[in-house]
């Protein structure tokens, strides 16, 4: 038995190899993740993350994303002020909520490392497609919360679907 990387619990349990990698399953959570003795390093990830063509002008791209931008755009005020969390390297979805009105800073440990953006606090803070691939989500979701206004959203899209949530 292992710690979870998300919930903590002592409950981490071997659950499958695929693709090289071994997987842990917590059974308090239910997070399933990669031993974190064979994650990627950092100039890996990065190489990977090149290869994506994340191009605002691409409708297909922005269809994609619209899973998430279209509930959420209709929960918002106007002009409310959002983070896009792991924006990657062709920022698209501060984009489409710019266009709508709305004010949104970036982050991207790869293509925009300014970390003076969780000195703010968000209306909504948006992270598509990069869920799983935080090494610590515990501490990483702990800061995205920390960054939301009362009652502000935060939306969550991995490849499976989406989801937002309402800080009280």
């Amino acid at each position: 038995m292992e710690n979870c990387i998300l919930c903590l619990s002592k409950k981490a349990e071997d659950f499958c190899r695929a693709d090289g990698y071994d997987y842990l399953h917590c059974n308090n959570c239910d997070l399933i993740y990669v031993k974190p003795g064979q994650r990627l390093d950092p100039g890996e990830e990065k190489s990977r993350y090149d290869l994506h063509e994340n191009d605002p002008a691409d409708e297909r791209y922005r269809n994609f994303l619209s899973q998430l931008y279209t509930p959420l755009s209709k929960k918002l005020s106007p002009k409310s002020f959002g983070l896009d969390f792991g924006s990657g390297p062709g920022p698209t979805l501060s984009v489409m909520f710019e266009e709508d009105g709305h004010k949104v800073n970036i982050y991207d440990p790869f293509y925009a490392p300014d970390r003076t953006v969780f000195n703010e606090q968000y209306d909504f803070i948006t992270t598509t497609e990069t869920a799983e691939h935080l090494f610590n989500p515990r501490k990483e979701f702990d800061l995205l919360w920390s960054c939301l206004k009362p009652g502000g959203f935060l939306g969550i899209m991995t490849k499976i679907g989406s989801i937002s949530g309402r800080i009280p």
